[in-house]
């Protein structure tokens, strides 16, 4: 008799995460796709629905990886339209933001516009939209988020043109350069702003620019990615040394008018201060 029960509870076990992918494949594609694979679907996520479970949630990433490999998600559109993608998470809405976003440029979006931003004590809700032939690829985005600690727990298809996105950003960090008393970082020509992650709090950091036309454009941030300090200067600058603070753990290096006046790179060096 025990073993009997126990054998019930496995197939209705099996037989529950089944129809929970099944049921995901379902909200992730058009009815049209997903009768016109479905000998596809129900064998490949049906019967081995336990490849896409972990516990009692669904390894999203999995599920869409597999839906991609075998041609049933629908990236291309047929024509230019406009495409909502909406995130959310819990943390720190500006550490958030950034993550995000410096993930969408490293997959090369940036002609994208803001639509919506909502802040509370639940987290953030950053919604964006973009005119492109495709959708965002859910597989490559991830590539790029999970190099920064960014989990993607969900993606909520709303209509074939507007996702959702759920992220948790508990073990993430910023892609920056390690700044460190007594050594010296060379940078080469930036694709896109210089960040740099302060190690040994208070100090004296020089930046030296050879063959640049730079005008700097630096920004200080403490570890919750708060603006502290901003220095602009409207002249062109070989060496500059400036304080940075204890607060102080990131920092942005940038030029006041475009990127290529660094295009010969810069060299950093960074030294504690003596009390």
């Amino acid at each position: 008799m025990r073993h009997v029960v126990i054998l019930f509870l496995l197939t209705a076990s099996i037989f529950g995460s089944s129809q929970k992918v099944l049921e995901k494949v379902k909200s992730l594609v058009d009815s049209e796709t997903y009768n016109q694979h479905l000998f596809l679907i129900e064998k490949n996520f049906g019967e081995h629905s336990d490849r896409f479970m972990v516990g009692d949630k669904i390894d999203i990433i999995s599920l869409l990886q597999k839906l991609k490999s075998n041609g049933i998600l629908k990236i291309y559109l047929g024509k230019p339209k406009w495409v909502t993608v909406s995130f959310e998470g819990i943390g720190n809405p500006i550490f958030f933001i950034k993550l995000v976003s410096d993930s969408l440029q490293e997959i090369g979006y940036f002609n994208y516009r803001v639509v919506e931003v909502e802040k509370n004590i639940d987290g953030v809700v950053w919604k964006i939209e973009f005119l492109s032939k495709y959708i965002l690829d859910p597989t490559i985005l991830y590539s790029s988020l999970s190099k920064k600690g960014v989990a993607v727990t969900d993606v909520e298809r709303e209509s074939p043109i507007s996702w959702r996105y759920s992220l948790s950003i508990t073990n993430s960090f910023l892609n920056a350069t390690e700044i460190r008393a007594g050594k010296t970082v060379e940078l080469n020509k930036p694709l896109y702003d210089y960040w740099l992650e302060i190690k040994d709090r208070e100090g004296i950091i020089e930046f030296i620019s050879n063959g640049n036309n730079w005008h700097p454009d630096i920004s200080f941030y403490d570890e919750n990615l708060f603006l502290i300090k901003v220095f602009k200067k409207d002249t062109k600058r070989r060496k500059l040394r400036l304080k940075v603070a204890d607060m102080i753990k990131y920092i942005r290096v940038s030029d006041i008018y475009q990127l290529n006046n660094m295009k010969n790179g810069l060299k950093i060096s960074y030294s504690k201060i003596k009390r």
